[in-house]
Parts: structure tokens; C-alpha cells; sequence
């Protein structure tokens, strides 16, 4: 694997009339890039990952797995307003910009710096860009209007994002608002984050799961192995990610709209010229199956699969044997 910083010292331009002094991508990459370029892989990452697929989707990214180094060039990029290595909310140095002062970026935004570091890398050929719920949004938006993408794979994501999802999004935001130390001066309200988080992992997975893996004991009135659970994700989550990171990066969800300014969402699904996969998860509570099979009837070549997963959402993550057997006989 290589890790690298992609620098781009101009002014970054954002679809919210704003502006940021310059920005840095930090990425990944895996293996080498062939002659022809017909090896490029590029994956994006869900909300609180990083730029190393190897490490967060096992099982359909490693050395024996269907994307894997030796036959394939991989590049997974941490997106901007990320706090793994690329411009956000806690390192960027302008304190006019720290912090609860960072900007609002849309997903366009994003997928600009993606594609500068595309330009940055010299790559004119995208064999498949893939992605799972917020990596999903990325690689629907940079597939738009773009014909370097050959293969296009969405997973649990939908073109736009749903009152539904704006709804528990708010809620999780509150509920960081909701702690003390909340200011815009800090990245230090992280007994919010942890509610946040437990907030998202009622809608990542079903309630089924629940009941199997954290049953509760016969006559028990307290220690509620459920509970732990939900309060481990929340510390462990905030052990590793950046509370204002997660904050802003919720607003930027709410703002996925594919169609915006573009003629609606149709008009600009049928502008994607890649040979496209979406994928949805039955159980799923957060993006709905059908909101992922809207996709394909717009998309001019396009193919709609479902899977089952006990996990729901998290599902994309975790099913991996399901998403490779149905990857493969679309690639092939």
C-alpha cells in the first residue's frame, strides 16, 4: 500500500458560494497501475471510514478477494471534511474555518476533490467505481456526465437523500447539540458523538439483529447486554473519529440530491453513460431496497440486485460473499 497527501494550493471553489483557501486529499493506493489503464479500481469510503478499503471491506478487498493488488490498481481517497489526512473541520488551520466555522460542503464538493486527485493521478480510465451508502452517493455523483467510468457499483444508496434520512440526521445532530461542551470553538463534545452514534446504529442495523446477538436473560432488570453494546459502539467510535467531523459530514449527506440544477433526477441519471449495478439490502432500515432500484429505471444500462442481510444496512459491509458472487457476473 502506499499513503499519500495530494495538495491543491488554489482557491477550492463550493457549490455553496463559499470557498476554502486550498485543500489536501489524503489516499491510498494499492498495487500498480497497468499500461492501458484497465485495472483502476476506485472506491469510496462510507461515513466514518478511511482511505484504506483493505482495512474497513474485508472480504471483497484484500490480497484474496475479488479486488485485490496483484491484479488490480486501487485508489480510495478520505474525503474533504474528512479527519483522516484531508482538509476538515479540525485540521484545517484557518481558525475563521475551524472547527463549527467549517463550511458546508455538498457532495459535489467532495467528488471535486476526488476528481482533482483523478486529474493529479493521471487517470483517464476508471474500470469500476464502487461504493456503499455515503460511498455510494460519491460514486453515483462522479459518475454523472463522465465518461472515464467504465463500471459503476452502488450499494444501499439512492439518488437523493430522504426526509427519512435528513430526520434521523437532525436527531443525531441534536443530540450533539444537546452536550455541554458543544461550541463552535471545540471538537470536544464527545459524549454527544456517542449518543450520535448509537442513534445511527439503531437504523444501520434491524431489530432482529438485536434480539439474536444481545438477548436479554430470563427475569433481568438491569445490565442489559444491549445496552453495553450500544455504549461500547459509541466509545469505540469515539476513540478514532472527530465529533465535529461526524456533525458536518451529516449535514453534507442531507444535501446529496443528484437532479439538483440538473433537470431532476431522471435527467441526470440518464446522463450517466457507465454500465451501472445497484445493489439493495431487503432488511434495510435506513436506505430503503427501493430506493436503490429507482436507479436503474433511468440509467441507460443498468441492473438492479437485492440481497438479505440479518444486519441491514450494514449489510454492504458485511455480506461480502453475496456482493462477490453478483459482482463478478456483472463484471464478467
Amino acid at each position: 500500500m502506499t499513503s499519500d497527501i495530494y495538495t491543491y494550493k488554489n482557491e477550492f471553489l463550493l457549490e455553496s458560494g463559499g470557498s476554502l483557501p486550498g485543500i489536501q486529499i489524503a489516499y491510498t493506493t494499492h498495487g500498480k497501475i497497468n499500461q492501458d489503464q484497465s485495472n483502476v479500481i476506485w472506491v469510496f469510503h462510507a461515513l466514518t471510514a478511511n482511505q484504506n478499503p483493505f482495512e474497513w471491506w474485508p472480504g471483497l478487498f484484500g490480497d484474496d478477494y475479488l479486488f485485490n493488488a496483484q491484479e488490480h490498481f486501487i485508489v480510495c481517497a478520505n474525503v474533504l471534511g474528512g479527519c483522516n489526512g484531508s482538509t476538515g473541520p479540525i485540521s484545517i488551520e484557518n481558525e475563521n474555518l475551524k472547527n463549527g466555522q467549517f463550511p458546508q460542503l455538498t457532495i459535489r464538493d467532495i467528488v471535486k476533490g476526488h476528481e482533482l486527485l483523478q486529474q493529479y493521478l493521471g487517470i483517464t480510465k476508471i474500470k469500476v467505481a464502487i461504493g456503499g451508502s455515503f460511498g455510494g452517493y460519491q460514486a453515483l455523483e462522479m459518475a454523472y456526465n463522465n465518461s472515464s467510468i467504465e463500471n459503476l457499483i452502488i450499494i444501499a444508496a439512492g439518488a437523493i437523500e430522504t426526509p427519512w434520512n435528513i430526520a434521523i440526521h437532525e436527531t443525531q445532530r441534536l443530540a450533539m447539540e444537546a452536550d455541554g461542551n458543544f461550541s463552535n470553538e471545540a471538537d470536544n463534545f464527545n459524549k454527544g458523538l456517542i449518543a450520535a452514534r448509537g442513534i445511527g446504529l439503531l437504523t444501520y442495523r434491524t431489530s432482529a439483529t438485536f434480539v439474536k446477538t444481545q438477548a436479554r436473560l430470563t427475569n433481568q432488570l438491569g445490565d442489559f447486554a444491549v445496552a453495553s453494546y450500544i455504549r461500547y459502539q459509541g466509545e469505540k467510535l469515539e476513540k478514532r473519529f472527530s465529533p465535529w467531523t461526524y456533525y458536518k459530514l451529516t449535514q453534507t449527506l442531507d444535501t446529496h440530491d443528484l437532479g439538483r440544477n440538473r433537470g431532476g433526477i431522471e435527467v441526470a441519471l440518464n446522463s450517466i453513460s457507465a454500465k451501472t449495478l445497484a445493489i439493495g439490502i431487503s432488511e434495510d432500515l435506513l436506505t430503503k431496497a427501493t430506493e436503490v432500484e429507482k436507479i436503474v429505471a433511468s440509467v441507460p444500462n443498468a441492473a438492479y440486485r437485492e440481497i438479505s442481510s440479518p444486519y441491514g444496512h450494514d449489510g454492504f459491509l458485511l455480506e461480502t460473499k453475496q456482493l462477490t458472487q453478483i459482482i463478478k457476473q456483472f463484471l464478467n
